[in-house]
């Protein structure tokens, strides 16, 4: 199984270019590129003329570190309702999948859409927002990957699951859409915000929806977005899950947070150890995956 890790942290410190090196001299088998920003970024050359000719450039460099693009994270949020404003900047979403799958990324987390409304309203807002992406999607070969979203209620102080939030709203929303374009990125932090497992959605949704994950590590109250075993996520619970459904992706971390108390001179020691601790978690998935006589279940 590759671990992988996102480029969010590592390019604001060091650049987009040097990122990508230096995460691949560390030995992460897969980068998840990060587009949060991009929207706001009028100058950034993904917003250019020569978009393509940079995404071959990171390509290149990727495979020069012994790195690839497994996924890409989309901007976010992806639209707000009835915010025709924000909602012009929507063209960025469609340029992400495009340099995405220039990449070579086999899936992109594009978040479904959250707001007041009926579970069949979310549905079908969603669903229309998806469907209108996928000859984008067939153009360039990659996935869109659904991600399961969450709110903060301030009135009540407490999280509410969002679009995709659980496992009965997220399978519903899958199952509504072409599986050819679309998968599922089980993000296992914001499950314990809205009071779901993420072992019990990993066993939900299964194998033939889950292709994706985002690895992070939370206290059930707030998106940290650290490193496994630095909060209270169930690791045991959640590797052993990975390993009852035959999970056959990638285990790419979102837990760049974890940067934010070093210095940037700590960086590379810090992604040298969340690659151990990732070798760690998938050698447990792997290893629950076999027969005692080593083969394969």
């Amino acid at each position: 199984m590759r671990v992988a890790t996102q480029t969010d942290y590592f390019a604001r410190a060091f650049g987009e270019r040097k990122a990508v090196e230096k995460l691949g001299e560390i030995g992460f088998d897969a980068l998840d590129f990060s587009m949060f920003e991009v929207i706001r970024q009028q100058e950034h050359p993904i917003n250019q003329n020569s978009y393509e000719a940079y995404a071959r450039e990171l390509r290149h460099i990727a495979g020069e570190s012994g790195t690839c693009f497994n996924q890409a994270h989309a901007p976010f949020p992806t639209l707000l309702k009835d915010d025709h404003e924000y909602n012009r900047n929507f063209p960025a979403i469609k340029r992400s999948i495009e340099f995405a799958g220039m990449l070579g990324a086999e899936q992109i987390v594009v978040h479904p859409v959250s707001f007041p409304g009926t579970t069949d309203e979310i549905l079908r807002f969603n669903l229309e927002l998806f469907e209108s992406l996928v000859p984008l999607l067939r153009q360039f070969q990659i996935k869109v990957a659904l991600e399961n979203m969450f709110w903060h209620d301030c009135a009540a102080g407490a999280n509410r699951a969002g679009a995709c939030g659980v496992g009965e709203t997220f399978i519903a929303m899958y199952d509504m859409l072409d599986s050819r374009y679309f998968t599922c990125c089980l993000d296992v932090g914001h499950c314990g915000l809205v009071g779901e497992t993420a072992q019990k959605m990993i066993m939900e949704l299964g194998q033939k929806r889950l292709g994706a994950l985002h690895v992070h590590d939370n206290d059930f109250a707030m998106d940290r977005h650290t490193m496994p075993f630095l909060c209270k996520l169930d690791w045991d619970s959640i590797t052993k899950a990975l390993s009852d459904i035959g999970y056959l992706g990638d285990f790419t971390f979102e837990a760049d947070n974890v940067y934010s108390g070093f210095p940037t001179e700590l960086y590379e020691d810090v992604a040298r150890l969340m690659l151990k601790v990732g070798r760690h978690l998938t050698k447990m998935i792997e290893r629950r995956g076999c027969r005692s006589d080593g083969s394969e279940r």
